[in-house]
C-alpha cells in the first residue's frame, strides 16, 4: 500500500504547487489599492508583453510576466490601440475587457502650434461635438476660473479674451467633455507650461507684462515658419519697437490676415487695400503691438521673444525658394533687394 500513499501524496503535492502557482499568478495580475482613475494609452502596433508594461508601469498589475498567458487563457488577446480610463474597481479582467472592445473614453485632439481660437472652435466642433458659439462665450468668460486668467487684461476691441493662452499640445478630453472643462485644462497646461520658462523675472527685466510677451510671441509664430527663425524675427519686431528716430510700424502681415478673418473674410494673400481695414489688429495703421495676442504660441516661440536674436535688422521678407525661410535686411534698400530676389525665386517654383 506504500505506493498508494506515494501516488496521494504525489498528487497533493502537485496540487499544493499548482495552488501556489494559481495564488501566486493571480496576485501578480491584481493591483495595488487605487483611489483615482488611470488614464492608459495603447499604441498601434503594440504587443502584448508590451501592453502588459505598460499596466506595469501605470501601477494596474504587479507583475507582467504572466499577462501574455492569461490573455491567451481568457481568449482576449485581440487587443485594440486607444487611450482608456481604468476605474479604480476595475480588475485585471475587466482591463483586458475593456482593451479587447476598442470602447475608447478620451478623445485625443492635436492642437497645432500657431492656432487661433476660431481654429481650435472648429477642431473642437468636430472631434467633440462642442458648439462653436459655447467655446467662444468661455474664451471671454467674465469670472476668471484658473490663476492665468487674473492676469489677462480686459481691453475694449479684443474679440477673444483668451486668444493666444491656450497652449498648442496634444489633448486629451473626456467624451462629452464641455467647452469650459476644455478651456480650463488649456489654460492650465499654458501655465504650466510658461512656469517652466522662469518668465516672471525675465519679463521684469524686460519691462514687459505677461499680455505683451504672449503677444509678441503670437506675432513670431505666425511670422516664421521655421522655428530656428523665431529669436531673429522676435529681434526685428523688438528693432522696430523700440527705435525711435524712424518711428517704425510693425507692418505685419499675419496680424492684418487675423483682423480680417475676425470679419469673417479667409485672406492668404494681402492685396493693397487689405492693408487699410479698421481694425486694432492692423499693424500698418496701428503704431506698437495689436491689442492682444493673433495665435496659441508655443514655448520656443515665447522663449524666442524673452530671448530675441541682437541684430541691426529692420526688415525681413520670405526668399519664396522652398525653405520657409526669410531675407533679413538693415536697410530699406537691402529690403528692397530682397523683395526682388524673392520675386524671382518664386517665378522659379
Amino acid at each position: 500500500m506504500r505506493w498508494v500513499k506515494g501516488v496521494i501524496f504525489t498528487v497533493l503535492l502537485i496540487i499544493g504547487f499548482a495552488a501556489v502557482g494559481y495564488f501566486y499568478i493571480d496576485y501578480t495580475l491584481q493591483s495595488p489599492k487605487r483611489d483615482t482613475e488611470t488614464v492608459i494609452e495603447v499604441p498601434e502596433d503594440t504587443s502584448l508583453k508590451q501592453i502588459g508594461q505598460i499596466l506595469k508601469q501605470k501601477n494596474l498589475i504587479r507583475d507582467d510576466r504572466f499577462f501574455r498567458y492569461y490573455t491567451f487563457f481568457r481568449s482576449k488577446t485581440n487587443l485594440i490601440a486607444g487611450t482608456y480610463i481604468i476605474q479604480p474597481s476595475d480588475n485585471i479582467d475587466k482591463i483586458i475587457s475593456k482593451i479587447s472592445s476598442g470602447k475608447q473614453d478620451l478623445v485625443t485632439i492635436d492642437v497645432p502650434n500657431g492656432f487661433d481660437v476660431e481654429k481650435i472652435a472648429l477642431r473642437l466642433s468636430s472631434k467633440l461635438n462642442i458648439k462653436k458659439e459655447d467655446f467662444f462665450k468661455e474664451v471671454n468668460r467674465k469670472e476668471p476660473r484658473t490663476n492665468i486668467e487674473k492676469e489677462i487684461p480686459t481691453k475694449p476691441g479684443r474679440v477673444y479674451k483668451l486668444e493666444g493662452y491656450l497652449m498648442p499640445a496634444k489633448y486629451q478630453f473626456k467624451k462629452g467633455a464641455t467647452a469650459q472643462e476644455v478651456v480650463d485644462q488649456m489654460l492650465n497646461k499654458f501655465e504650466k507650461e510658461i512656469g517652466k520658462l522662469d518668465y516672471k523675472n525675465k519679463l521684469q527685466e524686460k519691462n514687459l507684462s505677461l499680455d505683451d510677451w504672449v503677444t509678441k510671441a503670437s506675432l513670431v509664430v505666425k511670422e516664421a515658419a521655421v522655428d530656428k527663425e523665431y529669436p531673429m524675427v522676435a529681434g526685428v519686431i523688438e528693432n522696430r519697437l523700440i527705435d525711435t528716430k524712424h518711428q517704425w510700424r510693425l507692418q505685419i502681415d499675419a496680424a492684418v490676415i487675423y483682423a480680417w478673418s475676425l470679419q469673417g473674410e479667409k485672406k492668404e494673400k494681402l492685396l493693397k487695400k487689405d492693408l487699410t481695414i479698421d481694425s486694432p489688429y492692423n499693424l500698418y495703421e496701428n503704431k506698437g503691438l495689436p491689442i492682444g495676442p493673433i495665435a496659441s504660441p508655443g514655448e520656443k516661440a515665447l522663449m524666442a521673444v524673452l530671448n530675441p536674436e541682437k541684430s541691426k535688422y529692420f526688415f525681413y521678407v520670405a526668399k519664396n525658394d522652398g525653405s520657409n525661410e526669410h531675407y533679413f535686411g538693415e536697410t530699406d534698400a537691402e529690403h528692397r533687394r530682397n523683395i526682388e530676389k524673392s520675386k524671382e525665386n518664386a517665378t522659379k517654383q
